[in-house]
């Protein structure tokens, strides 16, 4: 005689068996999944390097393609002279940072005499590195001479121009005195080769004010 379990025992082991069975296939179907994600993301993320490695060959050769920008030398400090008005020794010469500007009166016209120490304490008013000549702001008659060392002195109407060591702040002129290398003046652009006359009362020589007129 052949005995059967109970219906309900028969039952709850079909009901196992299809559970195993579903959790089997799903199980494989993740793995499945997992593996096609993981290739997309792979072959996802090869395209994204791909594409930056494009992007940055792309950028390489955008700089390599473009020219550099050169400032040409010397634009920004380059030498100025100007009309200034001084409380003591009225309209004179200056630079555009407010350095007086002087000349020796045993200069020949277009030569400089003053050298070596001379220069020290007399720097010549030299054209900036990479300008070709002097620019003048209500200032016409500017030119240059070749010094010996081959820089180029910046010249009025054909007197070279100097600053003095002893000036130290702008405005100040300090330097209207003879010394062992001859007398220095500043210089009147309306007379320059008359000794400037000090005003009464003008005080010591500072006090500038520039003339805003542009030449």
């Amino acid at each position: 005689m052949i005995l059967f379990p109970p219906w309900s025992v028969y039952v709850s082991e079909r009901h196992r068996a299809i559970d195993e069975s579903e959790c089997s296939v799903k199980i494989s179907l993740d793995r499945i999944r997992g593996r096609a994600v993981g290739r997309v993301g792979e072959a996802s993320a090869r395209r994204s390097l791909r594409a930056v490695a494009v992007v940055s060959l792309a950028v390489g050769l955008g700089l390599m393609a473009t020219p550099l920008l050169v400032l040409p030398a010397g634009a920004a400090s380059a030498t100025v002279i100007t009309v200034t008005h001084n409380a003591k020794w009225g309209k004179m010469l200056e630079l555009s940072n407010g350095d007086a500007v002087y000349r020796l009166t045993s200069d020949p016209a277009k030569k400089s005499v003053c050298t070596g120490s001379c220069a020290a304490a007399w720097p010549p008013v030299l054209l900036a590195p990479g300008q070709t000549k002097p620019k003048g702001v209500g200032v016409a008659g500017l030119s240059t001479i070749k010094r010996a060392g081959g820089k180029l002195q910046v010249t009025f109407e054909g007197i070279p121009l100097y600053r003095y060591s002893g000036d130290h702040a702008a405005g100040q002129v300090n330097g209207n005195f003879k010394d062992k290398w001859g007398q220095w003046w500043v210089v009147n652009p309306t007379s320059p080769h008359s000794a400037p006359t000090p005003t009464a009362g003008g005080g010591t020589g500072t006090g500038s004010t520039t003339t805003s007129v542009a030449y």
